[in-house]
């Protein structure tokens, strides 16, 4: 059970925070406490999304024609999870990736380069990202 809280609710939330952090600071500024704990960790929460993503996705695969069976609500919020994952993890964990590829200096210009394209798209995916993993924490307390 502890999983399905890791995947689908604290991560989820975790990076939404992060990626939606310019908005969040802007809008309370006495938040900025807790986004200091995680930006130290950006990348890494990033690279874990994605690995996260990934995994979830080869997991659905099997069972696509049921995703929906447990009612449109809650079919919708596993395919935002799903993206939500995907899209910060890149969107976090980009850098990361290319200070790790064997592409060197170049890699890490590339990767700077397509990070500042994608920069304005971080807070609506954040903010899919932290509707998802409420959603997601409503139904496994089973209130939804």
């Amino acid at each position: 059970m502890l999983v399905y809280w890791i995947q689908y609710v604290l991560g989820p939330i975790a990076g939404g925070l992060i990626a939606a952090s310019a908005f969040i600071l802007a809008r309370a500024p006495n938040a900025e406490h807790l986004m200091k704990r995680l930006m130290p960790y950006k990348a890494f929460i990033g690279v874990g999304m994605l690995v996260l993503g990934a995994w979830n996705a080869i997991d659905l695969i099997p069972n696509l024609g049921n995703i929906f069976s447990g009612g449109v609500l809650y079919g919708t919020t596993l395919v935002a999870i799903l993206a939500a994952e995907i899209l910060v993890g890149l969107l976090l964990g980009l850098p990361q990736i290319a200070k790790w590829a064997s592409g060197g200096v170049r890699a890490e210009q590339r990767a700077a380069a397509i990070s500042e394209k994608l920069v304005k798209y971080e807070v609506p995916i954040g903010f899919l990202s932290i509707t998802a993993g409420a959603l997601a924490a409503l139904y496994l307390l089973k209130i939804l």
